[in-house]
């Protein structure tokens, strides 16, 4: 009984340390950090032998901005 009082006492107290340590260290920075957006995770690449080429039948047939 003593040794599970001591384990969450001990997880409670870590827990506690660690919101404190984080509350004290974001209000330490006055300029809010602004997160990319995800627009997509993986994808599929293709080789070509004219990136060029590729690159203009994108965009003119998709509608696709690409960058090399």
């Amino acid at each position: 009984m003593k040794k599970a009082t001591l384990i969450i006492l001990i997880t409670a107290t870590s827990f506690c340390f660690g919101v404190a340590f984080k509350t004290i260290i974001t209000k330490q920075s006055n300029h809010p950090t602004k997160l990319k957006k995800v627009t997509g995770i993986g994808g599929v690449f293709f080789k070509c032998k004219d990136p060029k080429k590729m690159t203009e039948w994108y965009q003119k047939h998709l509608g696709l901005n690409t960058n090399p």
